[in-house]
């Protein structure tokens, strides 16, 4: 009986995420934020995404969505890579960008390196900053 309970106990912390080795908040997990808020950028509703930013750098993210939205048009965002850091609350999340500038035709590849960190139970990003060369887009 003991091992039956203990397969059904691993198998409802597979199901539901819970891993118990992290740092026992309740919020959703970083890859959860990180793509709502990467979502809301790729479908043309940044504003949406202002849940995921830390109240201190909301200024700096409503900038960078005006100038963004007047100078190009996203069609692809992909999270490539989830770095965490050494206590389990912060990471650096690398996402490629997919835009086009104004109305030309020619895509334009950037790399962002996104900082988030974890207050309370929720993930938010504090800083989306250029990783590598080139044009770049939403970042501030």
């Amino acid at each position: 009986m003991p091992r039956l309970l203990l397969i059904a106990l691993a198998s409802w912390t597979l199901l539901t995420g819970c891993s118990g080795a992290g740092t026992g908040s309740s919020g959703p997990p970083l890859r959860q934020s990180a793509t709502m808020y990467n979502e809301m950028l790729r479908w043309g509703t940044p504003m949406g995404g202002m849940e995921y930013v830390a109240p201190e750098a909301r200024d700096g993210f409503i900038q960078a969505v005006q100038e963004g939205a007047a100078r190009a048009r996203i069609l692809e965002i992909e999270i490539q890579a989830v770095r965490m850091g050494p206590k389990g609350d912060t990471a650096e999340v690398f996402v490629t960008i997919l835009w086009t500038a104004g109305d030309s035709i020619t895509t334009v590849t950037s790399v962002q390196r996104q900082t988030w960190k974890r207050t309370e139970k929720l993930w938010r990003i504090h800083e989306a900053s250029p990783a590598g060369e080139g044009p770049t887009i939403f970042t501030w």
